[in-house]
Parts: structure tokens; C-alpha cells; sequence
């Protein structure tokens, strides 16, 4: 995997992660939705600035989108939910 191709599926993987479509992501970095999407897809250039602005954007420092391709996958809640004992009220 190129280096443009794993920067742009780290930004997918956070993107999804974050809960954002391509389209609220993309009005939220103030970018086009097709750009986004062409980012995410590995198919353009950016520089160095539209980087870090993308990392600022999902709250990572932009040598996180640099790393090898990784999944995240939401953390499932293991802990049991606290419950009021209704015999103490």
C-alpha cells in the first residue's frame, strides 16, 4: 500500500470511527465531499498543511495518519450498567 492510499484509509477508519459520512466530515474540515472521498481513496496529493488540518480535524496529531493501516472498531461497554437498588430508595 502506498503511502497516499494508507493516509487516506487511516482517515477513513477515524472518519467512520468518529461517526461522520464523508459528506459531514467533509463540511466540517471545510473541504468538497468528492475531494474527501478522492483523499480517502488514495487517488490525490495533498501537502503537508492539508494533513495536519485533517488530523487536527480527527482529533490525531498527523504522524497517526502515516502509520501502517489499522481497524478500529468501537469499544463494546463490558462493564455491567449501574442500577439503583430499588430496596435502598
Amino acid at each position: 500500500m502506498d503511502l497516499k492510499s494508507r493516509i487516506g484509509h487511516n482517515i477513513a477508519a477515524l472518519r467512520r470511527f468518529q461517526g461522520y459520512s464523508v459528506a459531514a466530515f467533509a463540511k466540517r474540515t471545510g473541504m468538497a465531499s468528492d475531494r474527501m472521498e478522492k483523499i480517502e481513496a488514495g487517488k490525490i496529493d495533498m501537502d503537508i498543511d492539508e494533513c495536519e488540518m485533517l488530523g487536527h480535524a480527527l482529533l490525531v496529531d498527523v504522524a497517526f495518519l502515516v502509520q501502517p493501516p489499522f481497524k478500529i472498531a468501537p469499544i463494546e461497554d463490558t462493564e455491567p450498567a449501574l442500577v439503583k437498588n430499588p430496596t435502598t430508595s
